[in-house]
């Protein structure tokens, strides 16, 4: 298991029902899939992990003040898809807002396949990154249904984002950038932990008020449907959106990485032109011209970044970027001119944004090394060797020239670092005044 990338994605989005299945394409069979987009941006708590027992109150369709695994209050409902329906619920243990979803009854009740779902919600729920919304807890109710807890993610897909930021048929340049480079980390991250989203489009990206991006549907969706076709012996199920989908996907080949940076690559190529590379009027339709179209030039935007957007849509994977950060990085301009080498990708950068992340990294060592571990807690001391660990993913991220997924570890372990020190300060004090009253 260790060494597979595993794939997830086409989990019913948590939100609001916004977009119509002609729109988004969905191949959930024949015209099925998920309509909603979602909204959160909760801080994600620690789950708890996988869990039996509790009880449900309601029925399977839950209605608004009922609750479900004796903690969830349902305060509405935010979509439904082919995958099931998911409820903006308030934890009353926590009191914070989550995102609840019931996992579909033909699953829950085969044990092999529940089987699969538990080994493939260990992997995602490792994943920890500020532009991922995570998933918190898989649980059991007393009735034998499983319903999965995710973090609810606050402002507006980025469908209805991309529709406000317009000026003329697309959105600037230099104002979807910002908005693709936080998508990039998230999902250079992802593939780092070997996790392959496989169903990255607008619906799928929650950008906040400020700007701030979060990722959904790194979950179980890919599993669930494949499960869903096992237990009802339903061929044709295909997780991915179509106008998203790499030619690999259509054709049913291993995916991997250059999976996502593809359809990372129609999702920029949408934002910039206000209309899909590859368009058709069915499926065959499309199928076609996803595997021989050729990318069409937009309006406004220059050959270099024309150039970049043609190599993440390159039919051959291989042939793509290395990354979806590099992605990025050739569409605004930064080392557009020639491919990166072995030696620009070392740890001094050839470009400025790993020299940004190289110093980072120096800076944060300096500050784990007067930190020190004297006079610490057994507790402190593994607070401390857990941003350790950070720090030494990032910096072997940034010498596989890594510099975005480098750039969201070492910001995990600046926050760790942060708390550890307030930690260790109110302790320190605490036992200051202990000390000077006896």
């Amino acid at each position: 298991m260790e060494n597979e990338e595993k794939s997830f994605g086409d989990l019913p989005t948590l939100g609001r029902i916004e977009e119509s299945r002609r729109e988004e394409g969905v191949s959930d069979g024949e015209g099925g899939g998920d309509p909603a987009e979602s909204i959160g941006d909760l801080e994600t708590l620690k789950p708890e992990g996988i869990v039996d027992g509790g009880r449900t109150a309601g029925t399977r369709r839950w209605k608004a003040g009922e609750t479900i695994l004796g903690r969830y209050v349902v305060e509405r409902e935010l979509g439904e898809g082919g995958m099931g329906v998911v409820y903006e619920c308030l934890d009353t243990v926590g009191g914070v807002k989550v995102a609840v979803k019931s996992l579909p009854p033909e699953v829950g009740r085969n044990r092999d396949e529940m089987e699969e779902v538990r080994e493939n919600f260990r992997l995602v729920y490792k994943l920890s990154h500020p532009n991922i919304a995570g998933v918190r807890v898989l649980e059991k109710d007393g009735r034998g249904e499983y319903h999965l807890v995710m973090e609810l993610a606050e402002g507006e897909s980025l469908r209805r984002w991309s529709r406000q930021k317009r000026k003329g048929a697309g959105v600037p340049l230099e104002d979807a950038v910002p908005v693709l480079r936080q998508v990039a980390s998230a999902l250079d991250y992802a593939h780092s932990e070997k996790v392959v989203h496989r169903d990255v489009k607008p619906g799928n990206v929650m950008v906040d008020a400020k700007g701030r991006v979060k990722v959904l549907d790194f979950g179980l969706a890919a599993q669930i449907r494949t499960s869903m076709s096992r237990v009802s012996r339903e061929a044709g199920r295909t997780s991915g959106t179509r106008p998203y989908m790499a030619p690999e996907q259509w054709e049913g080949q291993p995916q991997d990485a250059r999976t996502d940076q593809y359809a990372l690559g129609v999702t920029a190529y949408e934002l910039l032109a206000g209309c899909l590379p590859f368009e058709g009027a069915d499926a065959e339709v499309l199928h076609r011209a996803v595997l021989a179209g050729r990318v069409r030039n937009i309006e406004g935007v220059g050959a270099a970044p024309m150039a970049a957007l043609r190599r993440a849509l390159a039919k051959v994977p291989k042939e793509r970027f290395a990354t979806c950060g590099e992605f990025v990085d050739s569409l605004a301009g930064e080392n557009a001119a020639k491919p990166r080498t072995t030696e620009s990708r070392k740890e001094n950068g050839g470009d400025a944004a790993g020299g940004d992340v190289f110093l980072r990294k120096v800076r944060l060592g300096k500050e784990l090394e007067s930190a020190g571990k004297d006079n610490a807690t057994s507790a402190e001391q593994d607070a401390r060797a857990k941003i350790v660990e950070l720090f030494e993913a990032g910096s072997e991220a940034l010498r596989a020239g890594q510099n975005h997924v480098a750039g969201g570890l070492f910001a995990r372990a600046e926050e760790g670092l942060a708390t550890w020190r307030k930690s260790r300060e109110t302790r320190i004090e605490k036992e200051r005044k202990e000390e000077e009253k006896n």
